[in-house]
């Protein structure tokens, strides 16, 4: 079996320049729109240990860059209920245990709210080639496991290390933000534990919304 993903829209420039809310619609059309896609169609073919992907995407009217992306911290109905921010949210706010690897994993996380402002930056300076968007900031699986647990007053209910990281789970990925921060000049608005607490927020207000 086999998958072409395909698809893009061209969003209103100025607006997006100028106000975070246009950048992210573009952004979550484009990108998470088609990453909660491929993350369901990957897990089938590696359910089935057979089949290929092919992911196209689009920049009409833009100079090519490459732009990598640390993960994202997002109050967003579409993330998959397995990754570790909306899963341990999800789970103590439903009086479940949140059940963790040893958590030693190092990684870079940005409020959803700064991937489009950054992104919009990027596209709108002169910088061309490989940019990295992260908060340049490593944090432990564990101790933001740990953040989220202390605002919801739920520190007893989250057990490390009664799963098994994945053999591909990397020790470490933190984005190398130099370029971003020297030649773009951005910088960041949310620190991890405000945009932690803005997610948390936004679960409490749609615990009853279904995932995409």
């Amino acid at each position: 079996d086999g998958v072409v993903v395909a698809f893009g829209t061209l969003g209103d420039e100025d607006a997006a320049q100028t106000g975070a809310d246009a950048a992210l619609a573009t952004l979550h059309q484009n990108f998470t729109g088609a990453v909660s896609l491929m993350t369901l169609l990957a897990r089938h073919l590696e359910d089935q240990s057979s089949g290929f992907m092919i992911v196209i995407g689009s920049v009409a009217g833009d100079r090519g860059r490459e732009v990598r992306l640390a993960a994202a911290v997002p109050p967003d109905e579409h993330e998959p209920p397995g990754r570790i921010v909306p899963y341990v949210i999800r789970s103590l706010l439903c009086g479940d245990r949140a059940k963790c690897t040893h958590g030693r994993q190092l990684r870079d996380f940005l409020h959803v709210e700064d991937v489009a402002s950054a992104l919009a930056a990027v596209l709108d300076s002169d910088v061309e080639g490989a940019v990295n968007i992260g908060s340049d900031e490593p944090v432990s699986i564990r101790a933001l496991v740990e953040k989220i647990a202390r605002q919801l007053d739920a520190f007893d209910r989250v057990d490390f290390g009664v799963r098994q990281a994945a053999p591909t789970d990397a020790p470490v990925v933190i984005a190398d933000v130099r370029r971003l921060c020297n030649e773009v000049g951005w910088r960041p608005r949310w620190s991890l534990d405000d945009g932690l607490a803005d997610t948390i927020r936004w679960w409490k207000e749609n615990q009853e919304r279904p995932l995409g």
